[in-house]
């Protein structure tokens, strides 16, 4: 699996850069590519650019913020993420966060 990172704070970016690194043989198992936004640091509309731009590509989206910019991660919904995360989620697991977009890939929710 490619990821890329578009978050701008740098003690972030170390963080789940390292998380994907260490996990780097699971991520290999994983077919496709990932963008991970942080929209909660990012302009408005440079996060709402790259979700769209990502998703015209097929690219999965994964949105994260802190959890009281609930708004911010409706918005990211909106515009196309496929997964939404608070910071904590993030920030202290992106492994699981990642295992979770792919568990929703693989069965997504019945619609009516």
């Amino acid at each position: 699996m490619q990821i890329d990172l578009l978050v701008p704070d740098l003690m972030a970016h170390s963080r789940l850069s390292g998380a994907f690194a260490a996990a780097s043989s699971e991520l290999e198992q994983m077919a496709g590519s990932l963008l991970v936004v942080d929209v909660g640091t990012m302009a408005a509309l440079g996060w709402e650019k790259a979700i769209s731009r990502a998703k015209a590509k097929g690219v999965s989206v994964i949105a994260f913020s802190p959890h009281s910019m609930a708004k911010r991660l409706a918005e990211a919904k909106r515009a196309g993420a496929d997964l939404v995360a608070v910071n904590g989620d993030m920030l202290t697991d992106p492994l699981a966060v990642v295992r979770r977009l792919r568990a929703q890939e693989q069965n997504p929710p019945a619609t009516s």
